[in-house]
């Protein structure tokens, strides 16, 4: 059987909202209590 990717966003245009916290803490969860592979990849095109 088949394996479908699973793809996650999370943005918002205001800085210091918490992205990278929630991203942590979203993919640990899919991780720990899931039992699913994750990859987390945190770009900031600014900077």
């Amino acid at each position: 059987m088949e394996k479908e990717s699973l793809f996650i966003a999370v943005g918002n245009q205001k800085g210091g909202v918490g992205k990278t916290t929630y991203t942590v803490l979203l993919s640990s969860y899919l991780h720990y209590q899931m039992g699913l592979r994750v990859l987390v990849v945190d770009c900031d095109a600014p900077q």
